[in-house]
């Protein structure tokens, strides 16, 4: 077995941000459905790679306080789906690189929601991550269905890498039981899902241990969190698909749902009762205990070199005594909270006239730059947070809060051409008035092309081109010719999901753009290339497992990636005193 790459694997997990990563053997699935098994995804395959990345404790303790589908900080979930699915991604390239097929999956990855062939199971992944966290010797099931770990209980994402490498697999636990039986997920589930329709208990044998829970109908679990219907709404004694979009065509949605049985559910060493501060769920005991003294100076640095990785503009830490000054409350939403810190992202876009009118003549890179943007500034909440939370203190992201007052406080402003995101962080950390401003900011170079190049491929680029301006438009004067005549058809959904589908659809002459159409005065044209592994498309659709969804992820993960560079690259030209917008379909030639 490859000892020395297992610890890279691991190493390399870690520094991508995972919490917790284990290894399991390709045996240990040998109970496993074929289609949902990672051998019938690779045949080949001898490890599955699991990481895990922590919910921020305040989140679940918090939020869904006032009613299930009243959620704020607990959207935290999706950046750290996001984050999982890089921290796949670039794993299942490093072993590509070194040789080993392998294939990563998605962190949220349901795709086939009813039964499908020989597959009787609903709701059913490519692979489930959590059996596969259990296999990989990270924690064990609760009655829940839950993957539960010694150091966090429930609180945890998972996702997988299938690889053909063959790496030293963890131990599978074996300390004490995680689940006592407590009955909290039991008595608080919101649509009963632990009572009504039970058909008796599941069980799990992974190399001879059992993992047995509650055989929950899982339409009926969907009700709040996959579709959204009202939990408020009387339900009836048979709940399956045809309820549910039944339900939703007479009510409509309301929201999703935070997971209840995530929330109340803790191992019992790890509780601590404090109802002044959470109503329904228990405080997790920690390792570490916050003191009132000032945070660590390397933490303060540490907090830096993030929203400097994650490409952000400024940070801002606002002291007790300034949130007093200005009547900022925010213990309304952390009851222990002190401080504030506050991420911005700034990003410049070329625009003539006015964003607005940027906006409507380019929205595919509008939304482009402000999805990016978002992503970027939560991924260095998320991190804040974890790094601040590791020492001991609480911390809360994507607060309810107005971050108006805040940025006012913090003398955060917009320029014509300039969009300001900002994330906000609630913390119990004593925290001094400070800022750090132009974290972009780098010294003009000598050499600007091997700057620029060096950036994107430190950033994760594969390949880097550079072409003059004039001959891209060499290229968009030709293609003017020849597809001069084309019509783009543009369909998208008038009605909202799960109920049926009518297109709206919008005819449009093709228009070839010249670089000048972004930027006027344009000289030079970066391309930016990235591969994603070969395995996902070499498997698409294939026996045993006839899984689509891997290539499906490979597809999206590369695109995402190739945004996050191009905005990372345009972030430094900009600080360098030049226009730059990045696109992914340059001259419109593009589906």
């Amino acid at each position: 077995m490859e000892t020395r790459l297992t610890n890279s694997v691991k190493e390399y997990a870690y520094n991508m941000g995972a919490d917790l990563v284990g290894i399991a053997s390709i045996d240990r699935f040998a109970n496993a459905p074929e289609k949902m098994s990672p051998q019938g995804i690779l045949p080949a395959a001898k490890s599955v790679i699991v990481c895990a990345i922590h919910h921020p404790d305040a989140v679940i303790e918090l939020d869904g306080e006032v009613h299930p589908q009243i959620m704020g900080p607990y959207g935290v979930q999706m950046t750290m789906n996001y984050k999982l699915d890089v921290m796949s991604f670039k794993i299942g390239r490093m072993l590509e690189d070194m040789g080993y097929r392998s294939v990563p999956i998605a962190s949220s990855n349901i795709w086939r929601y009813r039964g499908y062939k020989d597959l009787n199971a609903v709701f059913a992944p490519d692979i489930s991550h959590i059996y596969a966290a259990v296999a990989a010797g990270l924690g064990e099931l609760g009655w829940n269905g839950l993957c539960l770990t010694p150091e966090y209980g429930p609180r945890n994402r998972f996702v997988s890498i299938i690889t053909e490498a063959e790496l030293v697999p963890n131990p599978l636990y074996d300390g004490e039981k995680l689940c006592d039986m407590c009955g909290r997920c039991i008595r608080n589930c919101p649509t009963d899902a632990y009572r009504q329709e039970v058909n008796g208990v599941k069980d799990v044998v992974i190399n001879g241990k059992h993992h047995r829970f509650a055989d929950k109908n899982l339409w009926r679990c969907a009700w709040g969190e996959h579709f959204g219907i009202d939990l408020d709404l009387p339900k009836p004694d048979k709940v399956d698909e045809s309820v549910l979009l039944d339900y939703i065509g007479k009510y409509g949605r309301r929201n999703g749902e935070m997971g209840v049985c995530l929330k109340v559910c803790l191992p019992k060493n790890l509780r601590r009762s404090d109802p002044d501060y959470c109503r329904i769920a228990d405080r997790r005991k920690r390792q570490t205990t916050a003191s009132d003294l000032p945070l660590h100076r390397a933490v303060i640095d540490q907090i830096i070199e993030i929203g400097e990785k994650w490409d952000s503009d400024s940070i801002h830490f606002v002291s007790p005594e300034s949130l007093a000054a200005a009547k900022i409350d925010i213990r309304k939403d952390l009851p222990d909270g002190n401080s504030v810190i506050l991420i911005t992202e700034r990003y410049r876009l070329p625009v003539k006239d006015s964003l607005e009118d940027f906006k409507k003549e380019y929205p595919d890179i509008w939304n482009s730059y402000r999805q990016t943007s978002d992503l970027s500034k939560s991924y260095a909440e998320l991190d804040i947070c974890r790094a601040l939370e590791k020492i001991g203190y609480s911390a809360l992201p994507m607060t309810y809060m107005d971050h108006g007052p805040v940025r006012t406080l913090c003398g955060i402003k917009e320029d014509k051409d300039t969009f300001v995101n900002t994330a906000m962080i609630l913390t119990s950390a004593i925290l001094p008035d400070k800022k750090y401003l132009d974290l972009c900011k780098v010294p003009h170079p000598v050499d600007l092309k091997k700057t620029i190049t060096d950036f994107a491929l430190k950033k994760g680029a594969d390949m880097v081109g550079i072409a003059a301006s004039s001959a891209i438009d060499s290229v968009a004067g030709q293609l003017k010719s020849v597809r001069k005549k084309e019509t783009v058809l543009s369909a998208i959904d008038k009605n909202p999901p799960f109920v049926s589908y009518i297109p709206a659809v919008e005819r449009k002459k093709r228009v070839i753009h010249e670089t000048s159409d972004y930027i006027d005065g344009a000289r030079s044209v970066i391309v930016l290339g990235l591969h994603y592994p070969v395995a996902p498309v070499e498997r698409m659709g294939k026996p045993p497992a006839e899984a689509i969804g891997p290539y499906v992820f490979v597809q999206y993960e590369t695109n995402w990636l190739l945004g996050y560079l191009g905005y990372a690259v345009c972030q430094i030209l900009g600080a360098l005193g030049y226009r730059a917008v990045y696109t992914y379909d340059l001259l419109g030639a593009g589906s």
